[in-house]
């Protein structure tokens, strides 16, 4: 009766994403929305919700080297797919070989895999997919680029610097509170409980604000022309997923916690700023743009299947 209990309390928090995530993408085909009105919500998640829920989360936190060490897993992980994409695109034009390079890595953590961490996992899953996002984050804006763009040769492709890159990355307020809780955390100092209590609500918002965001942002546009490169990086990407989440699951010497938040954020779609820097690449963004839509399609059910399979989240 418990483990009844028990699943079916995971299965109406899963559905409820799904909900939420649905309700979104229909009410902008219904026209209550329009196809840019997610950026508000975009803004709202990224400056408030997300950092609170980050903040929220770092409240009870304490100086753990684990958690330095999933920031590296979360950089390591998105060199690991662009050198595959390379490999797997070695005999294509460079072109195609951007679009594959800069697809299979980047996920999309701080809208997606985030809200799956705060609902199911609780402060420990926040804090882990955080600091993979920190790793993560490295590459998405413009690490994957450089490191495309020195393995290719990029055609009228734009120069990204480690300074711009560098700059971006800290007019990011998501990655300046990640950087933020681990100095604190490095220092050891706390979080007051005021300020938790205070941010708390936002922090709550935040699987709401985000599912319906992406729901909003979700265009499934097949153009038979692109469907067969996209569905061969698609496959690639989680394959590769499966590959890591096995090792997070049952080779790392890890908590079962954080464990478990990893093989599940293993899963998350491709970033979003993907498809920009594949442009940037030679890479056509059309197909780049339908890998985020269909990868997110997939994810949503992947990482659902995932949290109910590992008995998480009641």
């Amino acid at each position: 009766m418990r483990r009844n209990c028990k699943m079916a309390t995971i299965l109406l928090k899963a559905l409820t994403f799904i909900v939420v995530f649905a309700l979104g993408y229909a009410l902008k085909k219904k026209g209550l929305f329009g196809p840019k009105d997610y950026n508000v919500l975009k803004k709202v998640m990224v400056n408030v919700t997300l950092p609170c829920s980050v903040l929220s989360a770092f409240g009870g936190f304490e100086n753990n080297l684990v958690l330095y060490l999933v920031c590296l897993l979360g950089l390591g992980c998105n060199i690991i797919l662009v050198f595959v994409g390379y490999i797997m695109s070695r005999k294509k034009d460079n072109p195609t070989k951007a679009f594959y390079m800069i697809c299979t890595g980047d996920y999309n953590i701080g809208a997606f895999a985030m809200p799956f961490a705060q609902q199911f996992f609780g402060p420990i899953g926040v804090m882990t997919t955080a600091m993979f996002d920190m790793g993560n984050a490295l590459m998405c804006n413009g690490g994957s680029y450089m490191l495309t763009s020195s393995m290719i040769e990029v055609e009228n492709g734009e120069k990204v610097t480690i300074k711009d890159m560098l700059k971006k990355l800290f007019s990011s307020v998501p990655f300046c509170t990640y950087v933020l809780v681990l100095i604190l955390g490095f220092l050891s100092i706390k979080i007051p409980t005021q300020l938790t209590d205070f941010i708390k609500p936002a922090a709550n918002a935040h699987s709401f604000v985000s599912m319906f965001m992406v729901g909003l942002m979700l265009e499934i546009n097949i153009e038979k022309s692109v469907i067969a490169e996209v569905m061969k990086v698609l496959s690639l990407r989680y394959v590769m997923a499966a590959i890591f989440a096995a090792i997070f699951l049952f080779v790392l010497p890890f908590e079962g916690e954080i464990r478990r938040a990893l093989a599940v954020v293993a899963f998350a779609p491709l970033s979003i700023i993907g498809s920009t820097f594949t442009e940037k690449a030679g890479g056509s963004p059309v197909q780049a743009s339908l890998g985020v839509s269909i990868s997110i399609l997939c994810s949503v059910v992947i990482m659902t299947i995932m949290v109910i399979g590992l008995g998480v989240g009641a």
